[in-house]
């Protein structure tokens, strides 16, 4: 899926915004990380490996800054 949305060039000027609120929990917090990873992987700069978390206190998050803790799973 991936590899075909990034062929046809879809969500490559996009920004995503998760929601991460309190009340989201279980299939729907997961769908919403999900959605909001995958267009953080087909964006290009300079929205590649970022994003947007809707919560009390939203923060612009780079995916580089999390790489090595991902590594470490």
């Amino acid at each position: 899926m991936v590899d075909d949305l990034g062929k046809k060039g879809k969500l490559k000027n996009c920004l995503a915004i998760c929601d991460v609120l309190d009340k989201m929990a279980g299939a729907p917090l997961e769908v919403s990380i999900a959605v909001g990873l995958l267009i953080l992987e087909l964006s290009e700069e300079p929205w590649k490996g970022k994003l947007i978390t809707f919560s009390e206190k939203p923060r612009l998050i780079s995916v580089e800054e999390y790489k090595n803790l991902v590594m470490l799973d």
